[in-house]
Order: C-alpha cells, then sequence, then structure tokens
C-alpha cells in the first residue's frame, strides 16, 4: 500500500497534533480544567454512520474491548450484495479509544446475483477517538478523532468508491442549561483522499477530491432513546483541486431494541432512523436511512467477570 509523499506527509502531521493534544491536556490536567469536561454527557453511543455522523467526547472506558457488528440491511433493496462490517473496539485510555473493522459481504440474491455465490471483503477501517481534559473554549468539551479507510480485494464496484480516505476531525460539545439530558455540538474536518487501484462507483453527490466540512447540531437524550440533528456543509474549494460544495442536513432518532427481540442475546442492540436532505453537484437527493447495530462487551459474550 502506498501513500503519496505529500499525503503521508500530512498524515504524521495530524497524528503529531494529536499525541501532542493528549500530552499536553494530561500535563494541564491538575491546573486548568474546563467545567465542560466533568458535565454529564449522553451515555448512549450515538455515532452511527448513515443516521449520525458528527463526533462527540465519549469514548470507551480503559481497558474495555468491545465487539461492534453493523450490517448494512438496507443493502437489500439498493444493492445486490449485503454489507457486514465487524469490528473491535479498545480503551487506550478512559479519554482514548481506538477501533478496527473489517467490512465484509455477500450476495443475498434478491437481485441479479445467487445468494451466497460472490463474497468477499470490501474495505478496512481503522479510527481513533481523544477527549483531552482541557478545552480551548470554556464549558466546551473537545474530542478529536482520524479515521483511515481503504478498499480492499477488488469487490464489486457498487460496494466501494474505489479511494483512500484519511479523515481527521475536531469537535466541540457542551450541555443545554436548563434542558435536562441536551447537548449542542459543532466542529470542522478533512477528508483527504486518494486513488488506488480498486475500481469503485461515487454515490450522488460524494466528492472525489480533498474536502474541507463544517457541522454542528444537537442530540437529546430521553431515556432509551436519543434525538440528533445533524447539519454539514462540505465543500472542495479551500484544498481540493475542483470547486463543489454539497449541504446536509439530517434529523434521526437512535433507540435500544428490547432484549425480548433479539433473542436474549447479551449485546446491546441499536437501532437508528433518520431523514436526509442533501443538495450538491448532483442536485438534490431526499431519503430515509435505517441502521442496525450490535455492541457486545467481549468479557460477558465469552462468559467472564
Amino acid at each position: 500500500m502506498k501513500f503519496r509523499s505529500t499525503r503521508f506527509r500530512r498524515l504524521m502531521v495530524l497524528v503529531t497534533m494529536v499525541f501532542s493534544v493528549g500530552l499536553e491536556g494530561r500535563g494541564a490536567e491538575e491546573s486548568v480544567k474546563s467545567p465542560a469536561v466533568a458535565a454529564a454527557l449522553p451515555q448512549v453511543d450515538v455515532e452511527l454512520r448513515g443516521v449520525f455522523e458528527g463526533v462527540l467526547p465519549g469514548t470507551e472506558e480503559k481497558n474495555h474491548l468491545s465487539l461492534l457488528v453493523h450490517p448494512h440491511f438496507g443493502d437489500f433493496h439498493r444493492k445486490s450484495y449485503l454489507r457486514i462490517p465487524v469490528g473491535l473496539r479498545y480503551g487506550l485510555w478512559d479519554n482514548w479509544d481506538v477501533s478496527m473493522e473489517l467490512e465484509g459481504y455477500f450476495s443475498h440474491g434478491l437481485k441479479d446475483v445467487s445468494a451466497f455465490d460472490q463474497m468477499g471483503l470490501s474495505a478496512f477501517h481503522v479510527t481513533t477517538k481523544y477527549r483531552p481534559e482541557w478545552s480551548p473554549f470554556d464549558d466546551w468539551a473537545m474530542a478529536a478523532r482520524i479515521r483511515y479507510s481503504h478498499p480492499l480485494d477488488h469487490p464489486p464496484v457498487e460496494l466501494t468508491d474505489g479511494l483512500e480516505h484519511i479523515m481527521p476531525e475536531i469537535t466541540f460539545a457542551r450541555e443545554i442549561e436548563g434542558w435536562p439530558g441536551a447537548e449542542i455540538f459543532w466542529g470542522t474536518g478533512l477528508d483527504l483522499v486518494s486513488t488506488t487501484p480498486i475500481k469503485g462507483l461515487r454515490d450522488d453527490n460524494e466528492f472525489a477530491d480533498d474536502a474541507n466540512s463544517f457541522s454542528g447540531g444537537l442530540v437529546w437524550q430521553r431515556g432509551e432513546r436519543v434525538y440528533t440533528l445533524e447539519t454539514t456543509y462540505s465543500t472542495t474549494a479551500l484544498i481540493g483541486s475542483t470547486s463543489q460544495d454539497r449541504i446536509q442536513v439530517r434529523p434521526g432518532v437512535i433507540f435500544r431494541i428490547p432484549q425480548k427481540f433479539t433473542f436474549n442475546s447479551r449485546g446491546d442492540w441499536r437501532v437508528g432512523v433518520a431523514l436526509k436532505w442533501v443538495y450538491g453537484p448532483d442536485g438534490h437527493d431526499f431519503g430515509l436511512s435505517v441502521k442496525v447495530r450490535g455492541n457486545f462487551d467481549l468479557k460477558k459474550l465469552l462468559g467472564k467477570r
């Protein structure tokens, strides 16, 4: 796997920045601590791709290892293949975690390809998120995340865009005074892309160029349900070789599936539903996204205490 030299330097700078923030934050923890760090942020993990893609300050507990299963059931009516990403997330510290994910697929037989006639791997993802114990803005908690994605094994073109992505992001969040369980967030990020030998198909209004993104929204937890509103403006004009813009608005709700509907499995199963409106280079796009994710504590899953 080759990196373009400029892209590799960018990645090294970003990784160095994250480590620097972490070391500075741990050193300054005793002397400077934002009130937002101690605030009670939503306990439900709401980062569910396709429903809510914002970055919130929550991280995996130290030494806690989770198994993540994220089937794309929408593929049954949109594609000839069902994608099932499976990954592990581990808490390095209480405020720093890392996850790795392999995306597998198989033909489901409801369209042009016979069931299980084709199967394989389509992508590899690595993500790390850090929440420092300080913030440059009073009463705002801060989080930084870097996500790396690369296609694998020449999958069907409808399952990949054929691009390598390096996506650093930084977000600030705070509770809304007088509104229990609610918080607002805003942030910015980059999507640095490189071509690969793997052929793919770009979705409508998706870029094939380096881009900046600016996002903000609201998260409101009500018991086992979380209501979300996310707005994002993305552009290639600042760092890309083209000049394209995209606006996206996505309201949604995420809730836990009762255990009686999951055959009393030991996992934490969640369903997310979101409406999506996008305006970009390919025009307007309206849609509905439904996602399911299972989160399993490996110690409980293996019957260990």
